[in-house]
């Protein structure tokens, strides 16, 4: 190969290498550019000043001013070191100093005081305030600086707000910025602040203090040209009824005797309060677990103890009724009938079923309303067995010894009548066996004695022929009352209870929801007044199941009249 071809080979692989390497490095740099580009730009906070013109006394070469520079979107946490400088056409001298006032979350807020040395006479002049934040430049807010003729007073008052709501143990801070004119004989004319749910004056007055000194209450000049961060503080405290209060106060001075007014929303409490009502909270809760098992074994053993006492006044009644079964058959002892009522009467005794801890007991720190198996079994056949000797004793007397009193010849022979209820094998020992029950055995063992009584005195009447015969007595009838008697009670005790649930819903309503709303007549009042009323079909609906029927039913037993 040849020098030359050797060289043009050498040249042109050089080359290729350098194209590849400009290649690879345009896509690094593509890259970079794409994730620059992709990646979100954090944007600056943003400044601005309450007021953009700084006012020095009339031709004067000197003199000082005061802005306000609030932020927004600035880094909780970050330092947020605020420097600024001014800029502007040579000339005068101006010294900038900030001074941070407050700072909350990504706002904060800046006094600048400015210094102004070697201005003309009659001029004013643009300039700028260049921002540094934590070293880095920010954009500059242009203001301007003037020494003549002031115009018209202007004041602006900026911090409070109708939607601020303070404590009123809290100082009340806000700024003011005085124009071209100062402010003289500064001073608060205050309104009376009425809470919002009492509707009762709050018994204090504000005083105006500088937010500097807050000590200093004597504030009566304010200079033009300056901003000044104030302060209201209330002078007593402890007079005031805790509440929300609202309402105006007029910042007044000899230029503005109308005022400015500033909304004040405050509220009051107290350490105190909050401790009593903590305490109040754990008292109740206390109550609650100490009230709250009392109250439900009551009313669990309550709940045990009414199908018992449903039977037991039924044995009252029936103690009744065979004193008057008594008078009819010419007193017979009927001593079964006597001592199966004295023996339930004193099994369905309270005093008995606790004693025999059937019922649950009235107080229990850790109660369950689920008895054990046994003594609910024990207890439903309690039960059971006084139901069946109840309808045991209703049939052996309506259907056995009252009807014995009819039979032909039995007012002849009352011998024969007293000797089948009282005798042995009588109607009355029927009721001897504990396991007696309404049911077919028991009506066949009192037609047997009935037929045997029948024939008995048929036979006495055989044998004794001529034997004046004496008319059976005539039985008054037990009335019951009929179905029909019973649906109507039972409907006039649910209408009393609908008017007793209703009344007292509607006497409740008119007290909570009109009387003692003062401001009442928005759409919401009328909404709750309407929705009030639904709540009593929940309540009356509770009047249908105070019977003693379902109470008994629930445990399994057939009460029998």
């Amino acid at each position: 190969m040849t020098g030359a071809a050797r060289q043009v080979i050498e040249v042109t692989g050089w080359e290729s290498s350098q194209s590849a390497s400009i290649s690879r490095l345009l896509r690094v740099l593509l890259l970079i550019l794409s994730i620059v580009l992709a990646s979100p730009a954090i944007a600056d906070p943003s400044f601005s000043l309450d007021q953009t013109t700084a006012n020095l006394p009339v031709n004067g070469d000197a003199g000082e001013f005061t802005f306000g520079l609030s932020a927004t979107g600035l880094d909780p946490a970050a330092k947020n070191e605020l420097v600024v400088s001014d800029f502007g056409p040579t000339g005068p001298t101006v010294i900038i100093i900030p001074s941070r006032i407050s700072a909350s979350g990504a706002n904060a807020l800046w006094k600048i005081s400015g210094k102004v040395t070697g201005f003309a006479a009659s001029e004013a002049q643009a300039r700028h305030l260049t921002l540094t934040l934590d070293g880095k430049p920010l954009s500059s807010l242009a203001y301007t600086i003037k020494n003549t003729a002031p115009g018209d007073f202007t004041w602006t008052v900026s911090g409070l707000s109708d939607k601020r709501l303070s404590n009123i143990d809290d100082d009340l801070k806000f700024v003011v910025q005085i124009g071209n004119v100062p402010a003289h004989n500064v001073r608060l004319v205050q309104t009376d602040l009425i809470g919002t749910d009492n509707l009762t004056p709050l018994p204090t007055t504000f005083d105006l203090c500088r937010a500097e000194h807050p000590d200093d209450c004597s504030l009566t000049t304010l200079a033009a040209g300056t901003s000044y961060a104030l302060l209201l503080r209330a002078k007593d405290k402890t007079n005031a009824s805790a509440g929300q209060y609202s309402g105006t106060i007029l910042l007044v001075a000899d230029e503005k005797p109308l005022g400015e007014p500033m909304p004040i929303h405050v509220v009051v409490s107290s350490t105190c309060a909050r401790w009593f009502g903590f305490i109040l909270i754990c008292i109740g809760v206390a109550l609650a677990i100490a009230i709250n098992p009392f109250a439900r074994a009551l009313v669990a053993r309550d709940d045990a103890l009414r199908p018992a006492f449903v039977l037991r006044e039924r044995v009252i009644d029936w103690e009744t009724r065979l004193a008057e079964v008594r008078k009819e058959a010419g007193d017979p002892k009927l001593k079964c009938a006597t001592d199966l009522l004295k023996d339930l009467k004193t099994k369905l005794s309270a005093t008995e079923l606790k004693r025999n801890r059937l019922v649950p007991r009235a107080f229990a720190a850790f109660y369950s309303p689920t008895p054990s198996p046994a003594a609910a079994a024990t207890y439903q056949a309690l039960l059971t067995t006084a139901a069946n000797q109840l309808g045991s004793l209703a049939v052996v007397v309506e259907t056995g010894i009252r009807p014995a009193l009819v039979i032909e010849n039995a007012a002849t022979f009352p011998d024969l009548v007293a000797d089948a209820i009282d005798g042995p094998g009588g109607l009355d020992e029927i009721l001897k066996k504990p396991d007696v029950a309404p049911g077919d055995a028991l009506d066949k063992a009192i037609a047997d004695r009935l037929a045997k009584l029948r024939s008995d005195l048929a036979e006495e009447a055989k044998n004794n022929a001529g034997l004046a015969v004496v008319d059976a007595p005539t039985l008054d009838p037990m009335r019951e009352p009929t179905v029909r008697e019973l649906d109507f009670q039972v409907a006039a005790l649910n209408v009393i209870g609908w008017l007793f649930f209703s009344i007292g819903s509607i006497l409740l309503g008119s007290l909570v929801l009109l009387i003692l709303n003062p401001a009442f007549g928005s759409l919401q009042d009328y909404v709750i007044c309407l929705l009030w009323g639904f709540g009593v079909p929940t309540a009356g609906t509770q009047v249908t199941s105070l019977g003693q029927g379902s109470i008994a039913s629930s445990l399994g037993v057939k009460l029998v009249g």
